[in-house]
Formats: structure tokens, sequence, C-alpha cells
């Protein structure tokens, strides 16, 4: 187990993975799985809001046992990922929020762009707009489905 002051890696015989502690509330472990896509898109995040880690995985006084640390290597069978409540991350959806977040915002940027342009467009130019709206509309709404499934 390696300390960065934030999260715990632990290495498992399945990988190695990052364990952090979230709260019950939807909004905060959306933003929460949102963050640790672009913080560690390769690896594996666990998110157990039950098991008392405070956000960002530092051990303090409201833990289990009051010291995470200890209270993890002890228990060589635990596994976070079979905790109730607990929010697996694998690095794959990491990697399709990142894309579906980033042809989400190139979309609406370059709406703004051909929006600010383009005082009145043409047909082709009109129908290129209209693409990058519905681009920007759908990735949006993916973005709300990816996260609101997972955090649910």
């Amino acid at each position: 187990m390696t300390d960065d002051k934030k999260h715990y890696v632990l290495q498992a015989e399945a990988g190695s993975y990052r364990l952090t502690g979230g709260i019950g509330n939807l909004i905060a472990n959306t933003a929460l799985i949102a963050t640790e896509s672009l913080r560690s898109p390769t690896t594996e995040t666990i998110i157990v809001p039950s098991r008392g880690l405070p956000i960002g995985g530092v051990p303090g006084p409201h833990g289990p046992s009051g010291d995470m640390m200890h209270w993890r290597t002890r228990d060589s069978a635990y596994d976070p990922a079979k905790d109730p409540g607990a929010i697996v991350v694998p690095s794959k959806f990491k990697w399709v929020l990142i894309i579906v977040s980033a042809i989400t915002i190139f979309a609406g940027v370059a709406e703004i762009v051909m929006a600010s342009m383009w005082g009145t467009p043409t047909g082709l130019q009109q129908e290129v707009f209209s693409a990058m709206d519905f681009v920007w509309k759908a990735g949006f709404g993916a973005l709300v489905g990816l996260l609101g499934g997972k955090a649910s």
C-alpha cells in the first residue's frame, strides 16, 4: 500500500486500484467520479462511501478504527469492491467518459465559433451548425447518463 497523501493505492492479486471515500450524496459522488476519471484514467477506482473514508481518501478520526491504513492492511481478505454501496469505476469507463466529454466540449465550442463567424449562414453552413448543435446536446445527455448511472 502506498500513500500519495490523498489516496491509497492497493496492490491486490487482481491488479492495482485507487481507493477513495465518498458520501451517500448522488451529486457529490457524481463529481467524485468525474474527478477520479480525470485524475487517474488508467487505474480502476473504488469509492467506498460506507467505510468512513473521507472524500480524498485521507484517513481521519471518523474511520472504522481511526487508522484506515492499519485497518485495510490487517484484513487480507477484504475486497472493497464487494462492499455494499461501493462504486467501482473501471478504467474503460473513465476513458469513455473522457472521450465523450472531449467530443461534447469540441462540438459546443465549434458551435459558438461558427455562430460568431457566420452572421447569415448559407444552407450548408446551417446544416453544419445544426450537426454541432445535435452533437453537443447528445454528448451532454450521454454525460448525464453515464455519470448518473454510475453514481446511483
